[in-house]
């Protein structure tokens, strides 16, 4: 008997250790990663602020990442929060495209409907019987939109909230006649006395006594391309929106990180992005196997990077899309301590 139990004890542990392991390799649980960062340059007030960074969730808050996410700001309490757009997911509204993919795989064809074991499924009449919680195309596609938007409320309810646009906010507003006004409702549904959309826009504050300053880039879409890979350069930045405040903090959302180069030319202290998710599968602190725009083992698809004390961090992101797989590339929020110094001026 003693025989037996210590048999099936050994069996759980391995059972328990490979579990974990899996859970480690194929992560979906949000994560809070945290970064201590230090800004030195002439003429700035010293001091110490906490932000708290996300990206990418492409309206994955159908299974507990809204409670998840403010657990981590609750545990943080930043002084403000920056999120670097694709809060939408403009690749799963598909009336043009031929299939809807819902929070629970199924998928609506072309002609309108689906078959399934049980059931059949009308598209365009927005009607389901599948006794589950399966939406029609349209009808499931507004819902996520508002369950986004009041995500990001409950977040603004808390703290300042600031909202760069990433390619799929570009691509709803651009494609009206596949999503109508969609862009515009969800923008609307935002409550805006404490959210601030940074469009190709900057927002200036002081926190804690140190001026800073926001700065929201809107890239243009040739520079998304795949495959055919276009280096952006800096007078794009200079273009959309200035030069940095030499007298502020200058943070910059700046949704691709295939920019990184021209954000850190153009002159931010903290550069901000997401986009690549990772790379799906990560390889080392940079590396992903590959990005939405097909680089292939890119060294630029996770982590923090610094170059003259110009900060770029490209977080994994938040939420999923397309393919919903992460390798050793859990999803995450950022948590920046960021250190501000005066410096000196040499004379």
């Amino acid at each position: 008997m003693d025989e037996r139990n210590s048999m099936i004890n050994i069996k759980s542990c391995i059972s328990s250790s490979v579990m974990q392991n899996l859970i480690e390799i194929f992560p979906k649980n949000i994560t809070d990663t945290s970064y201590n960062l230090t800004v030195t340059r002439p003429g700035l007030t010293q001091g110490e602020m906490k932000i708290c960074f996300f990206s990418d969730i492409h309206c994955c808050v159908t299974h507990g990442e809204p409670e998840r996410i403010m657990e981590i700001l609750h545990e943080e309490e930043p002084d403000l929060v920056l999120c670097g757009g694709d809060c939408v997911d403009a690749d799963s509204f598909a009336f043009s495209r031929g299939m809807q993919k819902h929070s629970d795989n199924v998928y609506t064809e072309r002609r309108g409907k689906q078959s399934h074991p049980d059931d059949v499924y009308t598209a365009q009449q927005g009607n389901q019987t599948y006794p589950g919680d399966v939406y029609a195309a349209q009808r499931g596609y507004d819902d996520h939109l508002e369950e986004m938007a009041s995500m990001l409320n409950r977040i603004a309810a808390d703290y300042p909230l600031y909202l760069a646009l990433g390619n799929h906010e570009t691509r709803m507003r651009a494609q009206r006649e596949r999503f109508g006004d969609r862009y515009d409702d969800f923008i609307n549904s935002l409550h805006t006395d404490n959210i601030t959309i940074l469009d190709n826009r900057n927002a200036e504050m002081d926190i804690r006594g140190i001026p800073v300053r926001i700065y929201g880039f809107t890239m243009r879409a040739k520079y998304y391309a795949r495959l055919h890979h276009v280096e952006m350069p800096p007078v794009e930045l200079r273009e959309a929106l200035g030069v940095p405040d030499p007298e502020a903090v200058n943070m910059l959302l700046a949704h691709n990180p295939a920019c990184r180069n021209a954000c850190v030319k153009w002159g931010a202290d903290l550069t901000l992005s997401g986009h690549y998710h990772g790379g799906i599968m990560r390889i080392g602190k940079h590396r992903g196997a590959v990005t939405p725009d097909f680089r292939i083992f890119s060294p630029n698809a996770y982590g923090w990077f610094e170059n003259g004390g110009k900060h770029v961090i490209i977080t994994s992101g938040a939420g999923e899309h397309t393919i919903p797989v992460r390798i050793a590339n859990p999803r995450e929020i950022v948590s920046i301590t960021l250190h501000v110094c005066g410096g000196h001026t040499n004379h």
